[in-house]
């Protein structure tokens, strides 16, 4: 999934001659706010805006999204995905997680890429909602250049099988030309660990089910 602003389409925005430390892009259609790029906002058209020739929007949006079904419980998903201390035995992509599991606290996570070597960064914990949602964001080097929203979602479809999406919205100068590099290797990484995870906690499920099963058998003998 990938969303390109208006304006990157076309090759020109309507963005203000002023120097960075003053502009505000999107004043005209279809731009970024510049003051606000980590969200994308939208600002209505300046009337009578017209294009600057030789003006290109600084800030894109990409988005990768993968999802895969788990049987499991919500709960037993949740606990393999924030059992950062576990990651090492069974996660190909995100290596390690250090760091309290709390809303605006930072963490140390090591990526590593299939076919590139470890990528270090130390986002800030955005949501922790016990068994729907952990997302955090982070940068690699100067904020608004290339920065990352990765999140990943616990989607209940019955009492013992979850939707798990993971997703990643870049956003800065950089991301196409970032993307163009390791898009594929980011898309690989996000897909073996939903896979890994799903093979993790559908054997969890299992060992819980058998155990179930033979206390009812051991009640009923």
């Amino acid at each position: 999934m990938v969303r390109v602003p208006a304006c990157a389409d076309s090759g020109r925005c309507r963005c203000s001659p002023l120097p960075p430390s003053r502009r505000r892009r999107e004043r005209g259609r279809g731009c970024i706010d510049e003051v606000d790029a980590g969200e994308g906002r939208r600002s209505p058209p300046r009337r009578g805006a017209r294009p600057l020739q030789g003006v290109t929007c600084a800030v894109f949006d990409r988005e990768i999204e993968e999802t895969t079904e788990i049987v499991a419980a919500p709960a037993e998903v949740w606990w393999q995905l924030t059992d950062f201390a576990g990651y090492p035995d069974w996660n190909p992509f995100i290596v390690s997680v250090r760091g309290d599991l709390e809303v605006g606290a930072r963490v140390g996570v090591t990526l590593k890429p299939e076919g590139m070597p470890p990528v270090v960064m130390r986002p800030r914990l955005l949501a922790v909602r016990p068994e729907r949602e952990l997302r955090w964001r982070g940068s690699l080097g100067v904020p608004n250049l290339f920065d990352g929203e990765h999140a990943f979602i616990i989607d209940p479809l019955a009492a013992d099988r979850v939707r798990f999406i993971q997703r990643e919205r870049f956003s800065g100068l950089f991301v196409p030309g970032a993307l163009a590099l390791i898009g594929d290797n980011t898309v690989a990484g996000f897909r073996a660990m939903n896979q890994a995870l799903r093979r993790r906690c559908e054997a969890m499920h299992a060992r819980a089910e058998a155990a179930r099963s033979e206390r009812r058998a051991d009640d009923l003998s």
